[in-house]
């Protein structure tokens, strides 16, 4: 049978486990790096007060809509942008930002993007844009040579676009692994192969036409000397005719000198001489000698 006092007991242990369900549902916390936005999930009202790290009571059932309270890293890899020359470029991106902590721009950005993975959507949306934007005003050899004043510009570019419809800061843009694309890169290389080897030639030409100088005077030398040989040997051998030749002449010469003295001494014809040659022949001829000659002449008849 049940009592009265058991009736009021369990009313009352009913309230109290209502009251202690109420009391808890009023208490959030928030870690040391989250920053938040009451809401009031009943009435849905959204409270324009900042709460910062610790335990914090609020209407039964509210929730914190949390924001980080420190810098958050962004990356992009390998994003995609044309270059001034309209080249493909690929980089990679990284930047901080952090939405500025205070009641009304945060309500702002919740209403607005109702909680903190929406709004980090719109701020990798507006940081890719300016990226290639930025990417726009630079040529291939400003990426290398500019590539500080390439990350300043997007830094200062991407804080006033977030600072203005954000309320958004950003810093330390560092833009690295830029990729110009293959056959660029080819072409640069080669164009640079080609910038070392002209200067190779360039310094060693000097050295190569000196070689070439001292080559071409041993040539010249050498020829002049085979000239020279060559001169000496053809007077040589123009001598040496010239003396056959005079000596030749003068035995021809001493020879019908002789034979005219004997014809003068012997009385002798042309016929004569050649008679006498004939016999003084045959007779120092040191074997027979055979003669085709007529008869001589018959006396009588």
């Amino acid at each position: 049978m049940v009592t009265k006092a058991g009736v009021i007991g369990g009313v009352v242990l009913v309230i109290v486990a209502i009251i202690i369900g109420l009391v808890a549902s009023s208490l959030k916390r928030l870690s040391t790096e989250e920053a938040g936005l009451q809401y009031d999930s009943i009435q849905r009202i959204l409270k324009d007060k900042l709460y910062l790290a610790g335990l914090h009571t609020g209407p039964p059932g509210f929730r914190f809509i949390i924001f980080p309270k420190n810098y958050r890293s962004l990356a992009f890899d390998n994003i995609k942008c044309l270059n001034k020359d309209g080249l493909e470029i690929q980089l990679d991106v990284q930047f901080q930002y952090l939405a500025k902590l205070n009641g009304k721009s945060l309500k702002r950005l919740v209403m607005e993007f109702e909680n903190h993975d929406n709004y980090k959507v719109v701020v990798m949306q507006t940081a890719e844009e300016v990226i290639h934007d930025t990417c726009s005003l630079f040529n291939v050899t400003q990426f290398q040579s500019e590539r500080t004043r390439f990350q300043s510009s997007i830094r200062d570019t991407l804080h006033t676009r977030l600072e203005k419809d954000l309320s958004t800061s950003v810093r330390d843009v560092q833009v690295s692994d830029i990729k110009r694309p293959y056959e660029y890169e080819t072409i640069v290389r080669d164009k640079e192969s080609a910038k070392i080897n002209i200067k190779v030639a360039t310094q060693e030409r000097p050295r190569i036409l000196t070689a070439a100088g001292t080559k071409k005077k041993e040539a010249e030398t050498q020829a002049n000397i085979t000239l020279d040989v060559a001169k000496t040997n053809a007077r040589i051998a123009v001598a040496k005719a010239e003396a056959q030749a005079k000596a030749i002449l003068n035995a021809y010469e001493t020879e019908a000198q002789t034979y005219k003295e004997i014809m003068n001494n012997q009385g002798l014809t042309a016929e004569g001489l050649l008679a006498y040659l004939t016999t003084r022949a045959i007779e120092g001829a040191n074997s027979d000698v055979n003669v085709n000659l007529d008869a001589p002449a018959k006396t009588t008849y």
